[in-house]
């Protein structure tokens, strides 16, 4: 299960997810925090849930192509998973996601402890204000795979893009994730 504590952060995401709590307590919302550091086990369970076999087996192939072999081994780790072929939970395999590195977190507002996934509800835009003036990115403003709960420090969608494997598997290995 994915952790949901504020000390699994880095800690400048840390820092800013209290300013992003404290600006949208301001204007009298309250968020839940129920996201923060997801394992690459987790990632690539949620991954693989709505996948068929041949994009898995593709992922695979391209993850080994490309140097990520130690990120395909994952998927094949995990085994298969059960779920609905279709909409997809998360676009992100494992290391593609910024979870996967404690610089993203997914939050919802609540009223009375009871969370508000309509996101057309006020509070929604409050929050996702609140993430982009704290220097955030917004997986809402997304144009292919919106997320609103999401908010992460890079403003890059995948950390594969713009890191080697060899800086991939550092900062894995430096922070404890892998």
């Amino acid at each position: 299960m994915a952790s949901s504590d504020v000390m699994d952060l880095i800690p400048d995401v840390r820092e800013k997810f209290f300013l992003v709590r404290e600006k949208c307590l301001a204007q009298g919302v309250d968020i839940l925090l129920y996201c923060t550091l997801r394992t690459l086990e987790e990632q690539a369970i949620l991954w693989r849930q709505t996948r068929k076999l041949a994009d898995i087996t593709k992922q695979i192939e391209r993850l080994r192509k490309i140097g990520f072999g130690f990120l395909a081994d994952i998927i094949i780790k995990v085994g298969p998973q059960s779920g609905n072929i279709g909409k997809h939970i998360t676009n992100a395999y494992p290391g593609a996601s910024w979870h996967n590195y404690s610089e993203a977190f997914d939050c919802v507002p609540i009223v009375g402890g009871k969370p508000i996934w309509d996101t057309n509800d006020f509070r929604w835009r409050i929050y996702g204000e609140s993430v982009v003036s704290s220097g955030f990115d917004l997986a809402s403003k997304l144009k292919t795979f919106k997320e609103f709960p999401h908010s992460q420090f890079n403003n890059y969608s995948n950390s594969l893009s713009i890191y080697t494997p060899e800086k991939i598997y550092s900062m894995l290995k430096e922070r404890r994730l892998l």
